[in-house]
């Protein structure tokens, strides 16, 4: 068995990093990530996504357990 086939490489580490996909990336695995283009698409897409969610979720009204007694929405 050759040495590359045993070991682990940068993009390997990455994916294991980001399967499940983290809530937050650090500083270091963003520097990673840019150097792997296979990734940065992927990552790409997921911020995209995550960024989608943020603004369903703050488009919510604001007390969405009282719809009945629209009056506490108002402010």
């Amino acid at each position: 068995m050759a040495v590359s086939d045993t070991a682990i490489t940068g993009e390997q580490q990455l994916r294991a990093l980001l399967t499940p996909p983290p809530d937050v990336l650090s500083a270091d695995q963003m520097t990673q990530l840019s150097r792997t283009t296979s990734l940065l698409n992927h990552v790409s897409e997921w911020i995209t996504l995550s960024g989608q969610q943020i603004t369903r979720l703050t488009q919510l009204p604001r007390h969405t357990t009282c719809n009945a007694v629209r009056s506490c929405c108002s402010n």
